[in-house]
């Protein structure tokens, strides 16, 4: 936004801001009385007590959030100095009893998974294999948020029309406006480069082909790893393959060579993680839209993914890879064994697939369609 010319401040909860335009803010201090409770086992914190809660139902290894916060959001201020107040990914950040009754100028919310509209889980993947307890406090918590978002001047934006759909289908946002806009990189970052080079940073042999599996854990459920361990037990590549997994833990390969790459949080690094690889794998059960396909699409490399929410929106099938029939073993197993064929045929045109992911991804493309939205919403807010 900064770049396309408008005055932009990042309010976060990180310790540790990224430039002059992130801006901190601290937790809440403890109470007088929550510091003596401390000493014989009380004075939890929002955060804490409701970890508690969860623990007790047996929820412990479930990702959930409340919507109660130890920060002051509404209070900082630049809420009050802003013409827009725009939400990214605000759990344990935002406390909804407070936040939507103070700010009454316009409000944007980019959606980044189902946890805005839902109760305390983030996909309703995870609330149907959660237990019965866990669930009850799922449908208290959203009846909590209806309540404090009983008038509020929101406009809903999602990256995928999947998500798109899934808010405008909901009880809680389903009166407000929506509208879709993809996600934006940088692509003077993820962008082809030489194949050579990045597969020497890695360490990865010449004469393998890779296939790249990319999660914050390669273990996570709805990141369907199994799936994937599973579709490659039937050999749907050939010996000429090997797997390279970037994230936290390990995966399973059915087999094949597996090299972990770690965990990478470096943008240019994981465009050479990209650039080492043949194909990017997405075998996810559930997803909103990942950067993961977007970030190897801008670099040239095929993706093969499952059709999972709005994960396979981005991929224009033959051009950008291939896209299981099905969320199953049986349905990516044939995904990647057409992506096998077209390596094997050299169908994949890497300049023609970064080419149309840059023209459609950019980070100014994005940045101007909000800049748009914001216009349009003051100018509404300002006649009325």
């Amino acid at each position: 936004m900064r770049n396309a010319g408008l005055e932009s401040k990042f309010l976060t909860g990180d310790d540790d801001p990224l430039d002059d335009s992130w801006v901190g803010t601290r937790r809440r201090p403890l109470t007088a009385t929550q510091r003596l409770a401390r000493r014989f086992g009380g004075g939890k914190t929002a955060y804490e007590s409701f970890a508690d809660t969860v623990r007790r139902v047996g929820g412990g290894e479930m990702f959930v959030t409340d919507i109660h916060s130890d920060f002051d959001v509404n209070e900082h201020p630049l809420i009050d100095a802003a013409d827009i107040v725009h939400l990214h990914w605000t759990a344990n950040f935002l406390n909804w009893q407070s936040f939507f009754a103070s700010v009454a100028r316009p409000i944007v919310w980019t959606l980044h998974d189902m946890n805005p509209f839902s109760g305390i889980f983030h996909y309703g993947i995870d609330a149907d294999r959660a237990g019965s307890d866990l669930v009850a406090i799922d449908r208290k918590v959203l009846q909590q948020k209806s309540r404090y978002m009983a008038s509020s001047n929101l406009h809903i934006v999602a990256p995928s029309r999947w998500l798109t759909e899934q808010s405008r289908s909901s009880d809680l946002f389903g009166r407000f406006p929506h509208t879709h806009i993809p996600y934006g990189l940088d692509t003077s970052v993820f962008r082809p480069r030489d194949r050579q080079l990045a597969r020497s940073v890695f360490e990865l042999p010449e004469d393998k082909r890779v296939l790249l599996m990319v999660a914050e854990s390669l273990e996570d459920y709805r990141k369907g790893g199994d799936l994937l361990r599973d579709a490659l037990a039937g050999r749907p590549l050939d010996e000429s393959w090997m797997v390279a997994a970037v994230g936290r833990g390990s995966l399973m390969t059915g087999g094949y060579p597996v090299r972990s790459l770690g965990v990478i949080g470096d943008p240019r690094l994981m465009a050479l993680a990209y650039a080492a690889a043949d194909m990017t794998v997405v075998s996810s059960r559930q997803d909103n839209s990942p950067n993961t396909v977007l970030e190897s699409l801008c670099c040239g490399t095929p993706v093969v993914a499952t059709p999972a929410g709005g994960t396979a929106e981005p991929i224009v099938s033959p051009r950008d890879g291939c896209i299981a029939s099905a969320v199953d073993v049986d349905g990516l197993a044939v995904a990647l064994s057409g992506g096998n064929q077209m390596c094997r045929q050299n169908g994949f045109d890497a300049s023609a697939i970064a080419t149309a992911a840059s023209l459609r991804f950019d980070a100014a493309i994005q940045a101007e369609r909000y800049r748009e939205l914001y216009n349009d919403l003051n100018e509404t807010f300002e006649h009325k």
